[in-house]
């Protein structure tokens, strides 16, 4: 067993000996970070609820988007990304040997339009992300066909509920977490 300090947060955490064993036949060197700076290294480039104001780069349209003014990407507003106002295949670039994939795959990441924020067919439900064909809902995520719903996650088929996760075809509700009218199997 070895420990080590994290060079994120200077935690010291522990390298097993079956671990070692393992970084040894992989032919990789063993954790810099601790795992708790690895976890959020891997999620650094999940975002789902952090939601801004830009404008969109193609229509120059205010937005609310995934994505901070500050950052280096090209955003569509999804009218604009699912248009035939700009050609994807316009972006595609052959393959160079001279420099590494992850050089290129920064360049084309800083090329390439992004879909500020993920809906399909929502009225008047701007704040949400990850959803389709929800009306007068706002910070609704990964939820589609609700209405008058706020304060959710992976809602379906709801009305007039709040604060609320894992919700399937259930009117005013409030706090609740994992329920439906659905039968379970476990």
């Amino acid at each position: 067993m070895t420990k080590e300090n994290c060079k994120t947060c200077n935690k010291e955490f522990v390298i097993r000996d079956e671990d070692i064993v393992f970084y040894e036949q992989m032919k990789t060197a063993s954790p810099l970070y601790c795992p708790e700076c690895r976890m959020a290294r891997r999620l650094m480039f999940r975002n789902e609820r952090t939601l801004y104001k830009r404008n969109c780069d193609l229509c120059k349209k205010d937005m609310v988007t995934l994505y901070t003014p500050e950052s280096p990407y090209i955003v569509y507003c999804s009218k604009c990304w699912w248009s035939d106002n700009w050609d994807p295949k316009s972006f595609a670039i052959d393959y160079d040997f001279s420099k590494t994939f992850f050089e290129q795959y920064k360049e084309l990441q800083l090329k390439v339009p992004r879909l500020g924020i993920m809906e399909i067919q929502n009225v008047r439900s701007e704040y949400t992300n990850g959803s389709a064909e929800n009306k007068d809902c706002y910070l609704v995520f990964a939820s589609d066909f609700n209405e008058d719903c706020l304060y959710g996650r992976l809602m379906q088929r709801n009305k007039q509920s709040m604060d609320c996760a894992f919700l399937h075809e259930l009117p005013k509700m409030f706090q609740v977490y994992v329920f439906s009218t659905m039968p379970r199997f476990y």
